[in-house]
């Protein structure tokens, strides 16, 4: 029986077997103690991240402050040379635009053709200096129809003249007549 013992002993699993503690202390459960170990582990990754906050806070400022060292304290270089008069001129052919520095956009009062062009592009103008001449046959035409238009005004600006006078003539006439009543007063004034 005691060798049944033995065999049933070596059947149990670790896990099953009483520990040779004091009989009044709890056991620890596999679930407490792995609880443990991953707050142990978080801790640690807390303080690793805080220190190596620290220690970037501290390299940084320490680059800072020698920054600033360095400019306080910065002299430049500078190399000196004599004065003196060139051995001859240097050409330099560069490819470049050039621009104006007043640009006038010119606009024409008239549409039309360009007869004769007195400037070129670039030229020096001055104000008042004529650029262009140009013919319009439109307004030619326009111009015709404007003048044959006042010598028709005219013609009856003489036509009411002429009527106004012959008013005046047969008034003159009329008058005595209609003040001693040979005429009707329709034919007065």
């Amino acid at each position: 029986m005691k060798d049944a013992l033995t065999l049933q002993d070596r059947r149990l699993p670790d896990t099953a077997k009483q520990p040779l503690g004091p009989p009044d202390q709890p056991l620890a459960k596999p679930a407490a103690r792995g609880m443990r170990l991953v707050g142990f582990a978080a801790l640690v990754a807390v303080l690793a991240a805080l220190g190596f906050g620290a220690w970037r806070y501290s390299s940084q400022q320490r680059q800072v402050m020698e920054a600033s060292n360095f400019q306080r304290n910065f002299v430049p270089n500078v190399r000196v040379a004599p004065v003196r008069a060139s051995d001859g001129i240097t050409l330099v052919t560069l490819p470049a635009t050039t621009l104006a520095y007043a640009v006038a956009n010119i606009f024409a009062r008239a549409t039309g053709y360009i007869e004769k062009r007195d400037v070129d592009i670039g030229d020096r103008v001055s104000d008042g200096q004529t650029l262009v001449e140009i013919t319009a046959p439109e307004l030619d035409h326009q111009i015709a129809q404007a003048e044959a238009t006042l010598g028709q005004n005219k013609a009856t600006v003489q036509q009411t003249q002429a009527n106004l006078d012959l008013a005046r003539v047969t008034w003159a006439r009329d008058k005595p007549l209609v003040e001693k009543g040979w005429a009707t007063p329709q034919q007065g004034p």
